[in-house]
């Protein structure tokens, strides 16, 4: 198992559009600090902001960057991972060796899920030595939705759960776009199927709204809002999309 997971991201990053993808993630991160940095100020609701400065900048980078990573970046490199041996046809190949068939999805998720870290830390990296270098220097700070002021250590701490429940939320658009995959084996397609379940998630449910508009509920999550709801919508789009999409790929054919 190790040695597949190790050949799917030799793979993943052996081609072009995930390094092309990577530095346009890191412009684009650089751009929104930029812009954020300009206005000095973080909105999370229609008429509710909050004054920016080192300790709390990091979120609200993240918050401007979610849908390019969520519509654009995460749907091409994961769906180019899940589809290019099926529609290569070199899935045949693969199977002469000694393997199981679920083993081969199993190391595509493990090496996405790597790959994907390593992009949402890169965004975290980013921010914090932009925040912490060019916005205004401060002891404590405020959070949003949470009393109290914050010092170094707790914001920083705050921050790094921000990003790992992101994390959390891209993994289900992992999951998503791997039942997609399963599915619908024209690799564009897909991309595009992808896409329209992410955005067309919150006219089935609002409680769904965090694929597209994440920053908002992990805001609500952090200060104890509908937190329980929050985790178990979370957790269980990602069990039942992937447990389904290896389900299916275990029983369908890529042999022909």
């Amino acid at each position: 198992m190790k040695a597949l997971i190790l050949s799917e991201l030799e793979r993943i990053w052996g081609r072009k559009r995930t390094g092309i993808l990577f530095i346009l993630n890191i412009v684009l991160i650089f751009m929104i600090c930029a812009f954020v940095n300009f206005y000095k100020v973080g909105f999370y609701g229609p008429n509710a902001y909050i004054k920016l400065n080192s300790l709390n900048f990091s979120p609200f980078v993240l918050r401007e960057g979610h849908i390019i990573l969520a519509c654009i970046i995460c749907p091409i490199i994961f769906i180019d991972c899940l589809n290019y041996e099926k529609t290569s046809g070199g899935f045949r190949l693969y199977m002469i060796r000694a393997y199981d068939k679920f083993e081969y999805i199993v190391s595509k998720w493990i090496a996405l899920s790597i790959t994907l870290f390593i992009f949402v830390i890169s965004i975290f990296i980013v921010s914090n030595v932009f925040g912490f270098t060019l916005m205004p220097k401060t002891e404590y700070t405020e959070l949003v939705n949470v009393q109290g002021e914050y010092g170094l250590i707790s914001a920083l701490l705050y921050n790094i759960k921000f990003y790992m429940i992101e994390y959390m939320i891209l993994l289900c658009i992992l999951g998503i776009a791997s039942l997609v995959s399963v599915l619908v084996p024209n690799a564009v397609l897909a991309v595009i199927a992808t896409i329209a379940v992410i955005v067309g998630s919150i006219y089935v449910w609002d409680g769904f709204s965090f694929l597209l508009f994440s920053t908002d509920e992990i805001f609500n999550a952090l200060g104890g809002i509908n937190t329980a709801q929050f985790f178990i919508s979370l957790i269980g789009i990602i069990l039942i999309t992937v447990l389904s999409s290896g389900v299916i790929w275990k029983k369908k054919g890529y042999y022909f």
